[in-house]
């Protein structure tokens, strides 16, 4: 009587893109057990043992993995695992590349990317923290802006698990005289006669 070949399912990651990350089966059967490893359907080139390795996994890499065991009683395929590739943030703005206020004013400016739990926040003046990092303060809100404190160049920098982006600099111009808008925007805002 031959032994039917059986398999242990891979388990499914979450890996962050760049690192090292691997799928694994054990399978038994009648005669020498071969593999084979399919990403979404498709088969891995190549990829013809009980282990699958990615040396620096890559997003393109990321998806539903699936290994086929065969020995002598035939081949057995084992449920999907999946392979979810995370990555850095990626930030876009503030929108605006200089605003110029009025000393008394109001400055708000925001930071806009695609966040999850682990999401967090920083603002800075000139390279100095000017907030903690939080889960919430993709905004960064001044009341009563001051000519000597608050002019400066702000930026933010956008962290979680996978690491940290800087957003693009506002440079902010404190004056006595009216407030205005480099490139016809305000915080994120058009405007419009």
């Amino acid at each position: 009587v031959k032994q039917a070949t059986t398999i242990t399912d891979p388990a499914s990651v979450s890996i962050c893109e760049g690192q090292p990350a691997m799928l694994y089966i054990a399978a038994t059967g009648d005669g020498a057990v071969t593999y084979k490893w399919a990403q979404n359907g498709t088969d891995v080139a190549g990829a013809t043992t009980d282990t699958l390795q990615f040396a620096a996994i890559t997003v393109a890499q990321g998806g539903k993995y699936t290994a086929t065991a065969t020995a002598g009683c035939g081949p057995v395929t084992s449920k999907e695992a999946m392979v979810n590739v995370l990555t850095k943030p990626v930030v876009y703005g503030p929108s605006e590349k200089k605003i110029s206020i009025k000393e008394g004013g109001l400055m708000r400016f925001a930071v806009a990317t695609v966040s999850d739990a682990t999401t967090k926040y920083k603002w800075f003046k000139d390279g100095n923290a000017v907030t903690n990092d939080s889960s919430v303060n993709q905004y960064y809100t001044k009341f009563d802006v001051k000519i000597a404190g608050d002019a400066g160049k702000y930026y933010c920098v956008v962290s979680n698990q996978c690491g940290s982006t800087s957003s693009d600099t506002i440079e902010v111009v404190v004056t006595t005289g009216p407030a205005s808008v480099d490139n016809g925007e305000v915080a994120g805002f058009s405007l419009a006669n």
